[in-house]
């Protein structure tokens, strides 16, 4: 578990990323720059479990996404697992896509020297579709090792 000094270290720590404005033409032919909706500011948590591990005792891992408009930040806690990534963000009029930055400690390798993930990588995206928040996974593994499709696992 991380304490709160740590956890207000990591999330100094953290590098920040800032979403580009937009130029967008209007009904009268004149262009505006309009910053990109900050609809998807906020924190989201999932928790995912059901699954057991060898010895049959069931366990859990709490994922926690926090968007800001200078900020993403990706953590995950609980069974055999306590890592935060630092993200990038691709924000569109229905989705947002989360992408591989860093570890919280700036690197690009895990805790035990593996580079999972590159710069830039696909973690997953979100999309508001009909009022529910639907998560499409990438290149991000759950627990189980199973591929997930579509569907909504992420509340706000």
């Amino acid at each position: 578990m991380v304490s709160a000094n740590s956890a207000a270290a990591v999330s100094d720590a953290l590098p920040k990323t800032q979403a580009s404005p937009t130029t967008v033409a209007t009904s009268d032919a004149v262009t505006k720059t309009v910053e990109p909706s900050s609809d998807w500011n906020g924190r989201y948590s999932y928790e995912f479990g059901g699954w057991a591990n060898a010895a049959g005792t069931a366990a859990t891992v709490a994922y926690t996404l926090t968007l800001t408009a200078l900020s993403c930040k990706f953590s995950a806690e609980g069974y055999q697992i306590d890592e935060t990534i630092a993200c990038t963000t691709k924000r569109g009029a229905r989705g947002i896509d989360i992408a591989f930055k860093s570890y919280s400690d700036g690197g690009t390798t895990d805790k035990y020297g593996n580079a999972v993930y590159a710069v830039g990588d696909p973690l997953f995206s979100l999309e508001n579709k009909e009022g529910k928040l639907i998560t499409r996974w990438k290149g991000y593994v759950l627990p189980d090792d199973k591929p997930h499709g579509p569907a909504v696992y992420f509340t706000r």
